[in-house]
């Protein structure tokens, strides 16, 4: 709050009327700020994507870390892999930036630090199957077909599963209430990251006496649907 006050404070230049001048500085910020968020091209502060990032289309970008070398992958991760696409290795990434500009990061990028203060934003929104579903990745990979100038490399996330959401809590709470089971490995899937839309926060639904389930709800970022973002999409090619 301190800093955008600051922020705004800067634009001001007419002594004689301090807040009227305030308010037009910060309708002017807020304009501009709406149109790079549309049009990112116009961000002169853009630099681009990050060295050694893959961009892979439609605003999606894969960040590092990432495994150095080809990887087997054994256990409910192996199974589904081989069972999804025919594959039980591949390089891992950890992280993945979203059109909206946020970055989700994965079980693999987060699992290994040890920092008591350490963000948990692996827990993403996606649209599947015509419905929206949460869930935790577990990790980034490309899946490489072909060899050549007939090589193709698609997205694709490892992901846990939450369940469906409780019915009566939903309905109780005229559906702002999404509380639901987490799955685990019971519940591994793959999908392709152009369905990952959002990062939400996953947190422990406080019981009441005698209650035993444990329950988790979302909590979602406010308007992230107010604007669409079209992000980095020259060049992409890498989604199909």
């Amino acid at each position: 709050m301190e800093r955008a006050i600051g922020f705004l404070g800067q634009g001001v230049s007419q002594p004689s009327n301090p807040f009227g001048n305030l308010m037009v500085v910060t309708v002017r910020r807020s304009q501009e700020n709406a149109v790079k968020a549309i049009f990112p091209e116009l961000d002169s502060s853009n630099t681009g994507i990050p060295k050694f990032a893959e961009d892979v289309g439609y605003g999606y970008i894969l960040l590092r870390p990432r495994d150095r070398y080809l990887k087997t992958l054994d256990g409910a991760a192996g199974d589904i892999l081989l069972e999804s696409l025919g594959i039980s290795y591949m390089r891992r990434w950890g992280r993945l930036r979203l059109p909206t500009g946020q970055i989700a990061r994965s079980v693999y990028s987060e699992g290994n630090r040890k920092s008591v203060n350490k963000r948990n934003s692996r827990n993403v929104k996606m649209y599947i199957d015509g419905q929206i579903e949460f869930g935790e990745v577990q990790f980034y990979f490309l899946h490489i077909v072909g060899d050549g100038k007939d090589e193709t490399a698609s997205p694709y996330a490892l992901v846990s599963f939450y369940g469906r959401p409780d019915a009566d809590l939903l309905e109780d709470s005229y559906h702002t209430l999404w509380a639901c089971n987490y799955m685990g490995l019971a519940d591994l899937r793959v999908v392709k990251v152009a369905s990952l839309l959002s990062v939400v926060s996953m947190q422990p639904l406080p019981r009441l006496p005698g209650e035993t389930e444990e329950l988790w709800f979302v909590a979602e970022k406010s308007g992230l649907e107010d604007t669409e973002l079209t992000g980095y999409v020259e060049g992409g090619g890498l989604m199909d």
